[in-house]
C-alpha cells in the first residue's frame, strides 16, 4: 500500500490546513473500497501496476485536491499552497539577496549610515509591497481564469515522490548548525568587540559602547552561552541519531521558547533607551556624531534581538505542536495511517 501512502501524501500538499485530514480520510476509503473491488473482479491480489492504474484513473493529486476548493476562497486549494511556495521563493530567494546586494554596502559606506538606512527602509517597504502585490494578484485571477489543466492529466502515478517522513533530520543541516553554533560561540566568548570597534573607529566623535550590548554580553553572557552550548548538544545527537525523538523535541522546543524570552527581556528593559536614540537618530541629520553612531548602532542590535525572537518564539510553537502531534506514537509516522485489506 506504500503507493496509496505516497499518493495520498502528494494530495495532502496540495491541500488547506483546514479539513485536511478529513479529506485525506475519505479519499482513502474511496481508493480502498476500489482496490478491493479490483481485487474482487481479478480473483487476485492487486500489482503495484493495477493500483497505479486505480490512481491514475482517480486523478492527479493537484486536479484531485481541486477538487476541494470553496467559491469563497481569494486563493482557493491546491493555488494556495503553489502561492505560499512561489512567495517564499520570491522574497526570500530572489528579493532578499537582492536587497542586501544593493543596499548593505549602500548603508555601510554611507556618509550618514542612519540616513542611509532611513532611506533604504522606505524603498525597501516599497518593494515588498509591490512583490507581494503582483504574485497576490495573479494567482488571484486564477480564481476567475479558472485555466484547462490538460497537461497534468497525463501522468505516472509510479513516478510519485517517496513518503516522507517529518521526523527525519537532515544530517547536513545538523552539521551546518553545530558549525555555524560554534563560530557564533567562538565569537561571543573571545571577540565580543571587534565590530563595535571597528564602527566605533568610523565615528568622529564620543563614543559610548551601546547599551543593548552592554546588557546582553555582560548580565545575560553565561545565559547566551548555554543557550548555544545547548544547541550544539541537540544538533550534535540529531546528526548521531537522524530521526526527532519527543524527547529531543521538547527539548529544543525548551531552547527556543528561553531564547525568545530572553530576546523579549533584552529589548524591554533597554526600551526607554532605544526610544531616546531613537529620537537621537530622527534629530541629527549631521554626519559624523559619536552619539549618532552609538544609537545607529543600538537600534541595529534592537533590530536583530527582535528579529531573533520573533523567529524562535514561532519555531518553539512548531515544535511543541509536532511534540503533541508525536505523542502515543512509538513509530515515526507516514503521511498519512491507511488501511490495510
Amino acid at each position: 500500500m506504500e503507493l496509496v501512502t505516497r499518493y495520498l501524501q502528494a494530495v495532502k500538499w496540495w491541500l488547506p490546513g483546514k479539513g485536511q485530514e478529513d479529506i485525506l480520510r475519505e479519499l482513502s476509503e474511496e481508493l480502498h473500497s476500489q482496490m478491493e473491488d479490483a481485487r474482487v473482479e481479478k480473483g487476485h491480489d492487486l500489482t503495484e501496476s493495477d493500483i497505479a492504474g486505480i490512481l491514475k484513473k482517480q486523478g492527479n493529486p493537484f486536479l484531485v485536491a481541486s477538487r476541494f476548493r470553496t467559491d469563497q476562497d481569494w486563493i482557493a486549494a491546491p493555488w494556495l499552497q503553489l502561492y505560499r511556495f512561489v512567495m517564499k521563493v520570491v522574497l526570500l530567494w530572489v528579493l532578499t539577496p537582492i536587497l542586501v546586494i544593493v543596499y548593505v554596502p549602500a548603508i555601510l559606506t554611507a556618509h550618514n549610515p542612519a540616513s542611509a538606512l532611513l532611506q533604504a527602509g522606505g524603498q525597501i517597504w516599497l518593494a515588498l509591497i509591490y512583490a507581494v502585490g503582483m504574485v497576490t494578484v495573479g494567482f488571484g485571477a486564477i480564481r476567475w481564469l479558472k485555466p484547462d489543466l490538460w497537461a497534468l492529466k497525463d501522468w505516472d502515478p509510479l513516478k510519485l515522490p517517496p513518503t516522507r517522513n517529518p521526523l527525519k533530520v537532515s544530517r547536513v543541516g545538523s552539521a551546518l548548525e553545530v558549525l555555524i553554533s560554534l563560530i557564533f560561540l567562538s565569537w561571543w566568548m573571545d571577540l565580543p568587540h571587534v565590530m563595535i570597534v571597528n564602527y566605533a573607529e568610523r565615528a568622529s566623535g564620543h563614543w559610548t559602547t551601546p547599551t543593548l550590548w552592554l546588557s546582553i554580553h555582560g548580565a545575560f553572557y553565561w545565559l547566551a552561552c548555554s543557550i548555544m552550548a545547548a544547541t550544539v548538544a541537540v544538533s550534535a545527537v540529531n546528526f548521531v541519531q537522524p530521526t526527532w525523538t519527543k524527547t529531543r523535541m521538547t527539548l529544543r522546543a525548551g531552547i527556543d521558547a528561553i531564547l525568545a524570552i530572553f530576546m523579549a527581556t533584552v529589548l524591554l528593559l533597554d526600551w526607554d533607551n532605544l526610544a531616546r536614540q531613537w529620537l537621537v537618530i530622527k534629530s541629527h541629520p549631521t554626519p559624523a556624531n559619536g552619539d549618532l553612531a552609538t544609537a545607529t548602532v543600538n537600534l541595529g542590535i534592537a533590530v536583530t534581538v527582535l528579529i531573533i525572537g520573533i523567529t524562535s518564539a514561532a519555531t518553539s510553537i512548531g515544535r511543541l505542536r509536532a511534540v503533541k502531534s508525536m505523542s502515543g506514537r512509538s513509530n515515526p509516522p507516514t503521511a498519512l495511517t491507511t488501511t490495510t485489506d
